[in-house]
């Protein structure tokens, strides 16, 4: 009797033992799933950021591109202005010069 007590309390404990080892394999691996999330999610906030800031360097770069196009167009169509206006001062300075000359040579 003693000896079937004793293999009954055996069975229990190892029974109570499995159990203790899954429950703890379960918390250990819902603790490993937590860890490999946040490093999953930090390391996709880490690209997500450096795809944010080399988006953000690109439409820099191209706004200051068409900044210096639109510039250059400006500075074009300023010299042209600036060039039509010297002529015709200078055409209209001429005109003057020779009415001046032929009267006097009159």
């Amino acid at each position: 009797r003693f000896l079937r007590q004793n293999r009954c309390a055996t069975r229990i404990q190892a029974a109570w033992r499995s159990r203790a080892a899954r429950c703890q394999m379960i918390r250990a691996s819902i603790a490993a799933q937590r860890i490999q999330c946040l490093f999953r999610a930090s390391v996709a906030r880490h690209h997500f950021l450096a795809a944010k800031s080399s988006a953000r360097t690109i439409r820099a770069a191209w706004a200051g591109y068409l900044v210096r196009r639109r510039f250059r167009r400006l500075r074009s169509c300023v010299r042209l202005i600036g060039g039509v206006c010297r002529g015709h001062v200078n055409r209209a300075r001429l005109r003057r010069s020779r009415q001046a000359t032929e009267i006097v040579q009159r």
